[in-house]
């Protein structure tokens, strides 16, 4: 009843799914940086998700780990269970049991699995999605989605769509952790396209004195800045502090001529508590309206 994929790239590993159930992002995906991804689906059970991450950050082998999943199980023949270790070493079951079309496809450092399907074209079309799949871990988690449900998905259709990504060397929870979960949506996956992007600003622009210096270029800069206001001003700021005043103004004044209000006031507010200083915040008004006194 759910369609799932698990990527592992570089330095990160991650996962992806999308099923007619609600809120699938707490009991199908479980991940721990520097151990590894477990998917529970099918006959859910959730505590696999927990008791295969702690066998994994044991050493044992995800085919292993899946065999001791199983082990006196009497459900085990209606269930789907994929592992990887954050090496990128994987393992699949997929129950007898499980409701047609049930499968899984795998390659080196990825699974695609799923079942309660249209068709078995589903999975080829997730599959061929991981080898073409470029971007961030994110947005290649997010192609494979996107192609099982324009293949046809989940013959119910979708619920709910979550997507996981963390480090494969065991850094902690910081910001190589990414977790978007769609509880309930008309379209999960499509929600899942507009939040990435977003998780994605939000993560790099970190705040005003955490400008990446690989993202120099003012077309990179204007492009996140107008995801949402707030994003600009802080892009604008951190331009600002660094030197490149004439890319920060016209980042602002794109930011200040869609909430005026709400940035006049942001600006003046941090001025007030010494986080922004009156220079730069002269010069960024100076772009777009009167110069703050």
């Amino acid at each position: 009843m759910t369609l799932s994929v698990l990527i592992h790239d570089g330095d990160l590993f991650g996962a992806g799914v999308a099923t007619h159930w609600f809120n699938s992002g707490m009991s199908v995906p479980w991940l721990r940086p520097g151990t590894g991804a477990v998917l529970t689906q099918g006959f859910t059970d959730r505590s696999f998700g927990w008791r295969g991450l702690d066998l994994l950050s044991e050493g044992i082998p995800p085919d292993e780990v899946i065999e001791r999943l199983l082990d006196g199980d009497i459900e085990g023949d209606r269930r789907q269970v994929a592992v990887m270790s954050s090496d990128g070493r994987s393992a699949v079951h997929t129950g007898s049991r499980c409701l047609p079309v049930a499968g899984s496809r795998w390659g080196d450092d990825w699974v695609v699995a799923g079942n309660l399907l249209v068709d078995e074209g589903v999975l080829d079309a997730m599959a061929d999605a991981v080898a073409e799949s470029t971007g961030s871990l994110q947005e290649r988690i997010l192609t494979v989605l996107e192609s099982g449900e324009t293949a046809g998905g989940d013959v119910r259709g979708t619920q709910s769509a979550a997507l996981r990504v963390a480090a494969s060397d065991g850094t902690p929870f910081d910001r190589d952790w990414i977790e978007l979960v769609v509880a309930d949506h008309e379209d999960p996956v499509g929600e899942l396209a507009r939040l990435v992007p977003l998780e994605e600003a939000y993560r790099h622009l970190g705040s005003a004195m955490d400008i990446p210096p690989g993202m120099a270029s003012a077309v990179a800069h204007r492009r996140i800045a107008t995801l949402t206001p707030e994003i600009g001003f802080w892009q604008a700021i951190g331009l600002a502090q660094s030197g490149a005043r004439d890319d920060a103004g016209r980042i602002w004044a794109h930011a200040h001529g869609t909430a005026p209000e709400l940035l006049d006031t942001l600006l003046e507010r941090h001025v007030e508590a010494g986080i922004i200083g009156p220079d730069i915040a002269n010069a960024l008004r100076g772009s777009a309206g009167p110069v703050l006194p």
